[in-house]
């Protein structure tokens, strides 16, 4: 088994976790075991606040100094919905022509296993490098966002822990893998109508609910120019900088490093029979690799 098999091996075993928001059901356990073995150190930290349901997260890394590499993502997925509408059990990972189908096989378990092989290969070819490959994996994405991300990213800075740049395996590829990469997010807000009674007469007014879903930009520069130029190495294609979309994990991340984020098709993602190509996570595998070698040294 290549690296690059092995990342559609194990997107594999994470889908077949069923790990809708804010059940783990041994995503983590399963990433955590394929690090370790790759000589990463890991560790888990569970996340409480009154009135949101706990939250496992796992923060894994290996090397010292800078520069400061990390991969953030989620292992949580959205509910599948109506299971006889899909073509097979959503968290069984089947394959058929050609396709892995499951619940969070596009958003975004096959990134997280794409990147993690990625740097499994990138060590065994490379050794440890000059720095450090840091990985920031939530089960909190998918729902309030507040035992998740934002607290690993704090406890990681009290116990000193730095980053430089960081990549968010969202998907973000809208016709072909390769074509849109994401150095920012429009944010997003939410509210209801109220009604207010005024002098005998009825007016409505619009409240909006609290907000931790803010707009975020990176601005382009290196860091974004090595990953579009990777892309364009292993696809063929120039990467469209965009901001579309309105929120992810990204905007806290911010707070402390570059980030940007570059991950499977979004064509499938929260719908009936999410799948992604196996040629695509291959290709994804590939090109996480190349920015590892970019980015440390090794090409």
């Amino acid at each position: 088994m290549t690296a690059f098999s092995a990342a559609v091996e194990l997107t594999r075993e994470l889908l077949r976790c069923p790990s809708v928001t804010p059940e783990d059901a041994g995503a983590l356990d399963v990433l955590q075991r394929a690090l370790n073995a790759g000589g990463f150190a890991c560790e888990r930290k569970i996340f409480h606040e009154a009135g949101t349901p706990d939250v496992d997260n796992l923060f894994a890394s290996i090397g010292e100094g800078g520069p400061r590499l990390v991969f953030a993502g989620h292992t949580d997925v959205v509910p599948p919905g109506d299971i006889g509408r899909w073509r097979f059990d959503p968290f069984s990972g089947e394959v058929a022509e050609g396709r892995l189908f499951g619940r969070g096989a596009s958003d975004m378990k096959g990134a997280i296993a794409a990147f993690a092989a990625a740097a499994l290969e990138y060590l065994r070819r490379h050794g440890v490098p000059k720095g450090a490959i840091s990985f920031l994996i939530t089960g909190d994405e998918e729902g309030p966002s507040i035992n998740g991300t934002a607290k690993l990213l704090d406890w990681a800075r009290e116990r000193g822990e730095r980053f430089d740049h960081c990549i968010v395996g969202e998907p973000t590829n809208v016709d072909a893998l390769g074509d849109m990469m994401k150095i920012g997010r429009r944010g997003s807000l939410n509210g209801h109508e109220v009604a207010l009674a005024a002098a005998g007469d009825t007016a409505v007014e619009l409240q909006f609910l609290p907000c931790n879903a803010r707009a975020f930009l990176t601005k382009p520069g290196p860091f974004t120019e090595l990953v579009a130029r990777a892309i364009r190495d292993v696809t063929g294609r120039e990467p469209r900088l965009s901001t579309s979309g309105g929120t992810s994990d990204a905007r806290f991340i911010i707070r402390d490093c570059s980030v940007v984020e570059f991950g499977l098709l979004n064509e499938t993602i929260h719908a009936v029979d999410e799948n992604a190509a196996l040629a695509d996570i291959d290709a994804l595998t590939r090109v996480y690799f190349r920015i590892l070698e970019d980015y440390f040294g090794g090409a």
